[in-house]
Order: structure tokens, then C-alpha cells, then sequence
């Protein structure tokens, strides 16, 4: 056994000792005024443990804090992961224009709903995400783990950022910055296009960085009117409604790059094309990580202490202790119960993600129908209604989506998707 961060034992020690020391030697009024026996005679009811048992069992429970803090763990080895496929960055366009409504409920939202389908079928190595408006930043860097790329694209919100302008050039730097040590070098571009015409500066950053580009357009040829807040629509210097369509224009450069051009559709189908592309123009590239196997024990000196906190603040009377304690433990009792419920639920979830990912989805239901058993919530009714639906238990899927109640915008749509389906 070793702790990962054993410098919260060094760094607690000086606190640890002078804890100990003060309550050790401290004493309250009463006990420099009055003798012990004096003291108990005084008191209506005595406590069974004291002042210096509850000052020793705070003092131990500060001690199992702090080595729960250190993290102990038991080395299982290490195990060296191959991965194989070309690198990917998604460039998402979050600029006004991505506000138009000619898809539900409008085009960013679509875009990232469809991004939530597409990333965990691409036959790709790592993949990273930029978002881009007139200037581009990370949302995620290069990463094996689809799950967490999941995480961060639902949690994007492009309202707090400026949204003026789109940058596709921008986009392609800032995609450039994460594939800078890649061979191959391959951008997804999610976008509605922008206004640009003229492609030679797009064209020529790509021939000159090696990318190959392919888009998703998330927009329609024949537009629509761009939100400018209070129900009114943005308006150009002749008070004439401004009305964003897809940029036809991007079909060059992605053909002469090698990439694939494909227009977002309510079905499946532009999903499809994207995911065959990339699995036809795979790269031979390896990626190798060494991953430390692990047991972690962390829980148990974290358990130790909770359970010796009550005791430590709460008072036993000599008469009275046991019936004072009873309701005690029982509430530790049922706190322990749903601790250990929580605890394997987070099991079950990480087994059922997998199993969904490997394409098991009747294993991914049956462990999702044991999350919701115990731990019934949107989410997870929304996860075992995606693997009734991927296992060909529609019906049931229909009967869980109709369990998804949330406030949730993003979660509100796909669930209205997925019963749509």
C-alpha cells in the first residue's frame, strides 16, 4: 500500500500536534473553578464519555480525515493501452448566425445533439473540440476519453461568449494548435458556413498545414432570419432582414483536401456519411499510454471518520445514553445504507456506459434498470431508454422517455429526439 499524496500527511502533522495539545489541556471554566466530583454532582446528567473522550475521538477523527485525504491505494501494476486511428479535432461555430432557427430548436443546440450521437461512433484515434466564432479557443484537448468529451459539449453555453463574426480560419489555427505533434491532421468543421466567399486563404492553410477538412452544415440553402433577443430578428444597414444560409461555398476546399461535405439532416443519415468517410480514411497512427492499475482505499479511513463524528459532538447521557443513541444509529445506519447504494451505482453506471459503448446494449439496460431502481432520476431513465431503444425494446424505450422529467433544455430535446425516433 502507498498514498498518492503523501504531503497531506506531512502538511497536517504541525496542525495535528496542536490539536492534540489543546485538547489535550484545555478546560473549560468550570473544571478550574470546581473538583471533579464536585463538577458531577453539579451536573443533572452526567456524559458517559467526557470531555477528554470527545476531545480524543474528534482528535482521531481529524487523523482518518487526513489519511483519506492522502489517498491510500494498493498497486495492481501497469498496463501499457494501444490505441490506433488518426487524431480528429471538432471546430464547432458558435457565432450569432448559429442561432437561426431553420433547425430545432436552432442550429447550435442541433449541432451539438448531433455531435452527442457522432462522437461516440467515429472510428477515429483522439479527439479534441475547439469552439470558434471570430476567434477560436479549446473546449477540449486531444483525449481517448469519449465520455468526458461528452461531459464538456453538453456544458458548452455559447451565450457567454462574444458570438460576432465567424472565423473559419480562426477555427483551423486553433485546431492546428492541438494536432501540432499529430501525422495526420483531420477537422471536422460544424458550422453553417459563414458569409465568406472567397476560399483562397482557407484553401491555402490547408495545403500548407496538411489538414484534411470535412464539414457538417448546419444550415439550410434556403436560411433563416438570425435571433437578435426580444423576439426581433437582426436587421443590415438598410433595415433589410439579414438571413443566413448554408455556405456552398466550403464544397472546394473540403474536396480538395480529401475530406467529406455533409448536410445535417433530422435522420441519421449525415451521420452515417461522416463515420463511413473516416472509417474508409483511417490512419495507421498508434498512440500508446501507460495507465497505473489501481485499488483505492480512500473510502475506508473516510467512512472511520464519519461514523466517529457523531460521536465525537454529540453527548451520552450515563441514564439517558442508550435511548439517545439509538435514533443516532440509526440514522448512520440508513446513511451507511444509501452510501453503499450510491457507491455501487456509480459502478453499475461505468459498467452500463461501457457495455453501451462496446455495443452490448441489452447488458447496458440491465444494469441501467438497477441504477433506476435504486437511484431513479432524468438521466437515468434517459440512459436505460437509449439502450432499450439500441437493443430494439422501443416500447420500453418510449416507456422510460416519457420518465424523463427535467427543466433541462438540452436534456428536454433529447428526449423528445429519441421518443420522436
Amino acid at each position: 500500500m502507498k498514498f498518492l499524496y503523501p504531503e497531506f500527511i506531512y502538511l497536517m502533522l504541525i496542525p495535528a500536534v496542536l490539536l492534540f495539545y489543546l485538547i489535550s489541556t484545555n478546560r473549560d471554566r468550570l473544571e478550574r473553578l470546581f473538583l471533579p466530583e464536585v463538577l458531577d454532582r453539579l451536573r443533572i446528567e452526567g456524559d458517559s464519555l467526557g470531555r477528554g473522550g470527545h476531545n480524543i475521538l474528534a482528535f482521531a477523527a481529524f487523523l482518518f480525515m487526513t489519511l483519506a485525504l492522502a489517498q491510500p491505494v494498493v498497486e495492481k501494476g501497469e498496463m501499457v493501452v494501444k490505441s490506433e486511428g488518426a487524431d480528429l479535432v471538432i471546430a464547432l461555430d458558435l457565432s450569432r448566425s448559429m442561432n437561426a432557427t431553420d433547425f430545432y430548436p436552432d442550429r447550435v443546440a442541433f449541432a451539438k445533439q448531433k455531435l452527442q450521437e457522432l462522437i461516440p461512433e467515429l472510428p477515429v484515434g483522439r479527439i479534441g473540440i475547439v469552439g470558434f466564432t471570430s476567434a477560436s479557443f479549446i473546449v477540449a484537448p486531444l483525449t481517448e476519453d469519449r465520455d468526458t468529451l461528452l461531459f464538456l459539449l453538453k456544458r458548452l453555453k455559447p451565450e457567454y461568449i462574444s458570438r460576432d463574426g465567424t472565423d473559419i480560419v480562426a477555427a483551423l489555427k486553433g485546431a492546428l494548435k492541438l494536432l501540432e505533434k499529430s501525422s495526420s491532421k483531420k477537422v471536422l468543421l460544424v458550422t453553417d458556413g459563414g458569409d465568406r466567399k472567397d476560399m483562397r486563404e482557407i484553401e491555402g492553410l490547408l495545403k500548407k498545414s496538411g489538414i484534411e477538412l470535412s464539414v457538417l452544415m448546419v444550415a439550410t440553402k434556403r436560411g433563416a432570419p438570425i435571433p437578435a433577443g426580444d423576439g426581433k430578428v437582426l436587421l443590415n444597414s438598410k433595415k433589410e432582414v439579414v438571413v443566413s444560409r448554408a455556405n456552398t461555398a466550403l464544397h472546394r476546399p473540403v474536396s480538395d483536401s480529401g475530406g467529406v461535405y455533409a448536410e445535417a439532416t433530422i435522420s441519421d443519415s449525415d451521420e452515417r456519411k461522416i463515420v463511413e468517410h473516416f472509417r474508409r480514411s483511417g490512419s495507421g497512427q498508434v498512440h500508446e499510454r501507460v495507465v497505473h492499475q489501481r485499488l483505492q482505499l480512500f473510502y475506508y479511513p473516510l467512512a472511520i471518520a464519519l461514523m466517529i463524528l457523531p460521536f465525537a459532538f454529540y453527548s451520552f447521557g450515563a441514564k439517558g445514553g442508550i435511548k439517545g443513541f439509538l435514533p443516532l444509529a440509526a440514522l448512520l445506519f440508513l446513511s451507511s445504507a444509501d452510501l453503499k447504494a450510491g457507491v455501487m451505482d456509480f459502478k453499475y453506471i461505468k459498467e452500463a456506459q461501457e457495455a453501451y459503448r462496446s455495443g452490448d446494449y441489452d447488458r447496458s439496460a440491465e444494469l441501467f434498470e438497477r441504477v433506476a431502481r435504486s437511484s431513479p432520476g432524468s438521466e437515468v431513465w434517459f440512459d436505460l431508454a437509449s439502450s432499450y431503444y439500441k437493443s430494439g425494446r422501443y416500447l420500453e424505450a418510449l416507456n422510460a422517455f416519457k420518465r424523463v422529467v427535467t427543466k433541462k433544455r438540452e436534456l428536454e430535446m433529447e428526449k423528445l429526439y429519441g421518443m420522436g425516433n
